[in-house]
């Protein structure tokens, strides 16, 4: 989690704690807690109630709720900030609630997050019907149904991979790097982007800013969720998506609703194999490396979908991929 942290005193039903604790499969009372408060972020809008009835059925007992201790924790200070927005009463009512609230969905299946992985808007989206049955056909009429390797070689805004599934081992690669830190944070550390996120607010002053922030990036190795959130937010909240100029129907209900897409592309991403490597590796590679890479490897599906070539990353670079044969 985000490292400036400020400590503060929480008066919480101690039973709403302890199953918390066991939740998250820790004695640590601060790490469950902001573990649970940032997964209440990542729940879907409409889920993101803040109500007793929750913590009614999470501790029924009317002592028990009543049993209330002071718990010390340590808070990521972008997450202290956020709650404090979220409603007007006493901050330890407004966490009692939210663990509560997460609590419950996870020990009832039926209010599980709906299953809806559409995050980036960028140019060339495949999430459009036509598209999608496009792509079926083509599934459909192949010679068998899945590969040991499947290989995304311009993964672009995941059109394909949020909704297929080729093989067991998924390899996704884009040149755009910020688009792969982004999938990076969200396989890696979803709790740590939402609260990076969350914490931006939706208006001209701070997307001017993030703007700037984010236009001389450089790519790093490890990921980078500050410019991870500077570029989801940009995306989410400018006309035709594309960073420039912020969309005059931006609004925080907006924004805050497509980030509730982060949790479910997350399950996704985060899926194991049988042999309990991560099932999706991410690489930031030129797409003829990328194809290098795993071209003699036996029983390998590549998927090219080449990029538009007036897209920002490739402007300064398409006469060298146009000049490029495939000699490979």
């Amino acid at each position: 989690m985000t490292t400036d942290k400020i400590s503060t005193t929480l008066k919480l039903p101690t039973l709403l704690v302890e199953k918390c604790k066991v939740h998250y499969n820790t004695e640590n009372a601060s790490k469950a807690l902001n573990n649970a408060l940032a997964d209440f972020l990542l729940l879907p809008l409409e889920k993101q109630e803040l109500r007793s009835f929750a913590l009614h059925n999470i501790v029924p007992n009317v002592e028990d709720r009543r049993n209330v201790l002071s718990f010390p924790i340590r808070i990521p200070k972008a997450l202290f900030q956020i709650i404090g927005t979220l409603s007007e009463r006493n901050f330890s009512e407004i966490v009692s609630m939210m663990l509560s609230q997460v609590l419950y969905i996870a020990s009832h299946p039926t209010c599980a997050c709906v299953s809806d992985l559409k995050l980036l808007r960028v140019m060339g989206n495949k999430w459009d019907k036509e598209m999608q049955a496009a792509i079926e056909n083509i599934k459909a009429t192949a010679v068998r149904d899945t590969w040991t390797t499947s290989v995304e070689t311009c993964a672009g805004g995941l059109g394909i991979y949020s909704t297929f599934k080729f093989s067991q081992n998924e390899i996704l690669n884009d040149l755009d790097w910020k688009k792969i830190n982004l999938y990076r944070a969200i396989q890696e550390n979803p709790r740590e982007l939402i609260i990076q996120a969350r914490s931006l607010a939706v208006d001209q002053v701070t997307f001017d800013r993030l703007k700037e922030f984010i236009k001389n990036t450089q790519p790093t190795s490890a990921v980078d969720y500050a410019i991870a959130a500077a570029y989801l937010y940009l995306n989410l909240n400018s006309y035709r998506n594309t960073g420039a100029t912020m969309d005059n129907n931006a609004s925080e209900a907006r924004y805050f609703n497509a980030l509730s897409s982060i949790h479910s592309l997350h399950q996704r991403l985060k899926e194991r194999t049988t042999s309990g490597k991560p099932d999706t590796t991410i690489f930031n590679l030129d797409i003829f490396e990328i194809i290098k890479r795993y071209r003699k490897q036996m029983d390998v599906l590549f998927i090219i979908d080449p990029p538009y070539l007036n897209a920002d990353v490739y402007n300064s670079k398409k006469m060298n991929l146009v000049k490029k044969n495939m000699s490979i």
